[in-house]
C-alpha cells in the first residue's frame, strides 16, 4: 500500500460520521458544529432545507430548483441577481438534499467549483454563516500549498520515496490532519496530497474549474454521482472550449522533445509561407480528418511534461469529434497573428498551429456522470442549453430569479442621442471625432448627478485612451483607468473595459460605485477563432449571447446587496431596438431616451430620494 493510500485509510477511519438532531452530519474527529443556533427551516419537495434566516424570494426560487435538479437527477441553470444571496441558497440547497439521499442510503458528494481559488477560500467563510457543518475540502495546484515542484519533478520524487529512496520530504511526512483551509494543510506533510486524500472523505469539496472542466486535471472518481455546482457559470462555456483547444507556435515545439511535436514542427516548416491561407480545416472547409490524414502522427502516447501532454490531450480530443473543430495555420510576429500577411523575408516571423474546440458540450459531456449539475449566476442569460451536449437534454428551463432591489433602488435608462446619434461601435469610437465628443459630454453630465463613483465600461482596452481626451470634461470628479482601480475612491470616475478585472471579482460596494455607465454593446472582435464558431453554429446567436453576457456582467457592479441603491445608463442608439432590450435580464426594465437633460434630472431625484427609501427595513418596504 502506497503512503497516500496508507493516508485516505486512516482519514476513513476517524471520519465516522454521526448526527446530532436537525443539523448536517459532521466529521466526529475534526467539525465543530454550525454557529446558527436557530435557523429557518423549509420544505421544497420533501426536503428539509435549514437557511440562517428568513430567505429572500430569490433565495427561495433558487433553492427550489436545486433540490428539484439533485432528487430527479437533472441539470439547473440559475441566474440570481447579485446580492440576492446566491451562494447561502445554493449551499444549503445542496448540502440539504445530500442530507436527504444520505437517509435513503445514497451517498452524494458536493462539489463546488469557482472561476479561481481565491473564490473556493472565500466560500470557507461564508460556509462558517450556515446551519450545516460539513467535512469541507479544498483543493488548488502544488504551488497553493507551498509545493515547488511540477507535476513532472513532483512525480519522481513520490517515486523515489515509494520505492524506499530519498525523495520529498513532505510526501514522507504524510499524516492524517483535518483541515478545509489551504494554510491550515501548509505544515510538515504535503498540503497537495493532504487536500486530495480529504477530498475522498469530505462531504462537501470546493474547487476551481479545472478539477471538473479540464480534462487534463479534472478528477472522475470526484465526479461520480456528485451534485456539481458551477458558480460564476457565466464564463463556462468559454472555459469548456478553451480547455479543449491549443495554440502553439514553431518555437515552442523546437523546445519539446517528444515525437508527436517533431512530426508537429516537421509538418509547419514544410508549408510554403506564401499558401499559408491554404492550411485551413473546419465547419465550411477541408474536414479536420484531412489534417490528421496529412500529419500521420499517433496520439496516444504519453509525455513526461505537462505542454506535450496537453499536446497530445487536445489533438486526441479533436481527432475523436472532428466535426466539433476548427485547425488552422498562422503566420506570427513578436506573438501577434498576422493571418493576411507574410513577409518571407523577415526571420523574426513565425508560424502557429491553432487547435479550436467549438463546441463546449464536447467538455461538458465528461459531467455526465454526476448526479445533478448546477450552473449559476449573476448573469448568465442569453444562455444556449444546446452548448451544454448531452446534458441538455437533463436541463430544466432556464430560471431568471427576481432581484431584490425595486426601481426605487435601481434605475435602468438608455441614451440614444445627444448632438449626435449615439451609435457607439467599436471602430466609430476610435475614428468619428463628432461622436467622441457629444459622448464624452454625455458621460460627464451623468457623472455629476452621481453621489458616489461612477463606472464606465467601454468595448476594449483601446478605447480605454479616451478617458485622457474627456478628463477635463469631469469637474470635481477625479479620472482614473482599469489599470488605477485601487486609486479609485467615491468622488471618482473609473473608465473600464468590458470583460475586464472590474467586470467581475471586485465588490465596489455602497458609495464606490452609485453610477453605471454601460456604452456600446461589446460584440467580440472578428477574429479568426470567433469566425469559425459562428461558421460552426450556422448563426450568430453564441456571438449575440457573448456581446449581452459582457454587458450584463458589467451592470451587476450596481447593486451589491439588498440595501443598496444606484442607476444604470446603456449609452448606444441600438437600445431603441426591443430585440436588444429583451436580451437583458428579466429584471432589468430599461427605458430609453433622447434627451440627456431630462436624463440627468431623472439621475438627480432618484439619488434624493433612494437614500430615505433604503432605510426603510426590507419587508416592509417591499410591499410598497
Amino acid at each position: 500500500m502506497s503512503k497516500l493510500e496508507t493516508l485516505a485509510a486512516d482519514l476513513a477511519r476517524l471520519c465516522v460520521v454521526r448526527r446530532e438532531g436537525p443539523k448536517k452530519a459532521r466529521c466526529q474527529a475534526c467539525e465543530a458544529p454550525s454557529s446558527v443556533s436557530e435557523p429557518a427551516t423549509l420544505f421544497f419537495h420533501s426536503v428539509r432545507v435549514a437557511f440562517p434566516f428568513d430567505p429572500l424570494p430569490p433565495q427561495r426560487q433558487v433553492m427550489e430548483r436545486v433540490v428539484r435538479a439533485i432528487l430527479r437527477r437533472e441539470a439547473a441553470l440559475l441566474e440570481s441577481p447579485t446580492g440576492t444571496g446566491k451562494t447561502a441558497a445554493l449551499l444549503c440547497a445542496a448540502l440539504a438534499a445530500q442530507n436527504h439521499l444520505l437517509e435513503r442510503g445514497e451517498v452524494s458528494k458536493v462539489v463546488y467549483a469557482t472561476r479561481t481559488i481565491n473564490q473556493a477560500r472565500q466560500l470557507a467563510g461564508e460556509l462558517k454563516k450556515l446551519p450545516y457543518a460539513p467535512r469541507v475540502a479544498t483543493l488548488a495546484s502544488r504551488i497553493h500549498y507551498g509545493c515547488g515542484y511540477d507535476r513532472r519533478k513532483c512525480k519522481k520524487l513520490i517515486q523515489a520515496e515509494e520505492t524506499g529512496n530519498f525523495g520529498c520530504a513532505k510526501y514522507r511526512a504524510l499524516a492524517p490532519v483535518h483541515a478545509s483551509d489551504i494554510e491550515d494543510l501548509q505544515g510538515p506533510g504535503c498540503g497537495y496530497f493532504t487536500a486530495k486524500a480529504l477530498a475522498e472523505q469530505a462531504h462537501l469539496v470546493l474547487c476551481p474549474y479545472n478539477y471538473v472542466l479540464a480534462p487534463s486535471s479534472r478528477m472522475d472518481d470526484l465526479l461520480k454521482d456528485a451534485i456539481v455546482i458551477l458558480d460564476e457559470a457565466h464564463n463556462v462555456e468559454g472555459i469548456a472550449r478553451d480547455s479543449g483547444s491549443l495554440t502553439i507556435s514553431t518555437s515552442e515545439l523546437a523546445e519539446l522533445d517528444h515525437p508527436v511535436a517533431a512530426r508537429l514542427l516537421d509538418f509547419l516548416d514544410s508549408i510554403n509561407p506564401e499558401r499559408v491561407a491554404a492550411y485551413d480545416w473546419g465547419p465550411r472547409r477541408t474536414p479536420v480528418s484531412e489534417f490528421f490524414s496529412q500529419l500521420q502522427i499517433d496520439v496516444q502516447d504519453d509525455a513526461e511534461d505537462e505542454r506535450t501532454r496537453e499536446i497530445l490531450r487536445v489533438l486526441k480530443m479533436a481527432r475523436n469529434n472532428p466535426l466539433h473543430y476548427a485547425v488552422c495555420v498562422q503566420p506570427v510576429l513578436g506573438g501577434v497573428t498576422r493571418a493576411n500577411e507574410w513577409l518571407s523575408s523577415r526571420p523574426e516571423f513565425a508560424l502557429q498551429l491553432s487547435v479550436w474546440l467549438l463546441h463546449p458540450g464536447v467538455v461538458m459531456d465528461m459531467l455526465a456522470p454526476a448526479r445533478a449539475i448546477v450552473l449559476a449566476s449573476g448573469t448568465l442569460s442569453p444562455m444556449d442549453p444546446n452548448e451544454l451536449g448531452v446534458l441538455a437534454r437533463r436541463a430544466q428551463k432556464p430560471m431568471s430569479a427576481k432581484h431584490v432591489c425595486s426601481s426605487r433602488q435601481l434605475i435602468i435608462r438608455g441614451l440614444t442621442f445627444h448632438q449626435v446619434e449615439l451609435e457607439c461601435k467599436s471602430q466609430q469610437l476610435l475614428t468619428d471625432r463628432r461622436l467622441g465628443f457629444s459622448l464624452g459630454r454625455a458621460i460627464a453630465a451623468l457623472a455629476t448627478t452621481s453621489p458616489g463613483g461612477v463606472l464606465v465600461f467601454l468595448p476594449s482596452s483601446k478605447h480605454l485612451a479616451l478617458a485622457s481626451q474627456w478628463r477635463q470634461l469631469f469637474v470635481g470628479k477625479d479620472v482614473y483607468v482599469e489599470q488605477d482601480f485601487d486609486q479609485f475612491h467615491p468622488n471618482a470616475v473609473l473608465f473600464c473595459k468590458y470583460r475586464g478585472q472590474c467586470s467581475e471579482g471586485i465588490n465596489f460596494k455602497d458609495d464606490q460605485c452609485r453610477l453605471v455607465i454601460c456604452v456600446g454593446i461589446p460584440f467580440p472582435p472578428p477574429e479568426p477563432q470567433i469566425i469559425r464558431k459562428r461558421e460552426y453554429d450556422g448563426h450568430n446567436n453564441n456571438y449575440t449571447a457573448q456581446a449581452f453576457r459582457a454587458l450584463n456582467q458589467a451592470i451587476g457592479r450596481c447593486l451589491r446587496h439588498k440595501d443598496d441603491y444606484g442607476a444604470v445608463i446603456l449609452i448606444d442608439s441600438r437600445w431603441s431596438d426591443p430585440s436588444n432590450q429583451r436580451r437583458l435580464p428579466t429584471w432589468a426594465k430599461l427605458e430609453t431616451t433622447d434627451n440627456l437633460s431630462a436624463l440627468t434630472g431623472d439621475l438627480k431625484r432618484h439619488f434624493d430620494q433612494a437614500p430615505a427609501f433604503v432605510e426603510i427595513p426590507y419587508k416592509q418596504r417591499a410591499k410598497l
